[in-house]
């Protein structure tokens, strides 16, 4: 059962964005939904997001290998600060760099058509290790 607590992780691509969950108490994160990136994202985000009593959301955003901004890096800041624009004061939206998220949840989850909410599961497993 999800608590005011829960965060979720969010990995964003250009034509989908993967949601997961977890617990800063067990700190298992556990993928959630696959959404697609169209116009109504936010609204269906926060409809995950309320679903699972959240108010907190870490939103990867991922560097190039020497650490440079890419045009994915501009997108996932771009997508974390509308996101918290469309939430409002309520919500606290976070980034978090996840370079090679998607690379490993391949690794981990080879048979899977789309990875994009375990990617999102990687994303809040090692912000765990950081921050919970």
């Amino acid at each position: 059962m999800a608590n005011s607590n829960d965060i979720i992780g969010v990995d964003v691509g250009g034509q989908r964005v993967g949601v997961a969950r977890m617990s800063p108490i067990a700190k298992l994160p556990e993928p959630l939904a696959i959404l697609k990136n169209d116009e109504n994202i936010f609204v269906n985000l926060k409809a995950v997001i309320d679903k699972h009593v959240s108010k907190v959301v870490v939103v990867g955003v991922p560097h190039g290998l020497n650490g440079q901004i890419t045009a994915q890096t501009s997108l996932c800041q771009d997508f974390a600060t509308g996101l918290q624009a469309y939430l409002g004061e309520n919500y606290q939206v976070s980034t978090y760099d996840e370079s090679l998220s998607s690379v490993i949840a391949r690794q981990r989850y080879p048979k899977a058509k789309y990875v994009d909410d375990h990617a999102a599961a990687i994303i809040l497993e090692y912000y765990a290790g950081q921050y919970v």
